[in-house]
């Protein structure tokens, strides 16, 4: 799960985490978002792997 965005909702005074995370469905990977409370959201560290993917967007 990465998040997207931040910023305080407008009809209460806690702020809103908007994310996104890929789920498999079959054989495919499906992009899933929903903005959170911050309160129930902890922040978690990569892995240390041998390499990293990334996505180049022309």
């Amino acid at each position: 799960m990465t998040v997207e965005k931040w910023a305080s909702r407008q009809c209460s005074r806690e702020a809103a985490v908007w994310c996104v995370w890929f789920e498999k469905v079959g054989n495919k990977q499906i992009a899933q978002q929903k903005s959170f409370s911050h309160v129930v959201l902890e922040k978690a560290e990569k892995p240390n792997t041998a390499f990293s993917v990334g996505i180049v967007r022309s």
